[in-house]
């Protein structure tokens, strides 16, 4: 994502959606996956919170400047997976 954004977009396609945005998209997909995964583990090990809060904070500081570096993520549009079926 992060290389997408510095290649810059020639001014002819600057009305498509960002490569890099979907790239963010996708990271960003995996970051709530990864954190939902990681909430349960705190449930089941409880014992284990002193592990996994630190995890669980980079996670969510990680999901918050992916969104600030790439603001247009989360309304782009993955052909086959976002698009409604007709």
């Amino acid at each position: 994502a992060v290389t997408g954004q510095l290649k810059g977009v020639p001014e002819i396609i600057e009305d498509f959606p960002k490569d890099s945005d979907g790239s963010a998209k996708v990271a960003l997909i995996g970051i709530d996956r990864s954190l939902a995964a990681w909430g349960i583990l705190l449930k089941y090990f409880p014992s284990q919170e002193d592990e996994i809060l630190p995890i669980l904070v980079h996670l969510e500081r990680l999901r918050k400047n992916t969104e600030k570096a790439f603001p247009g993520a989360g309304a782009f549009v993955r052909p086959g997976f976002d698009e409604k079926p007709d």
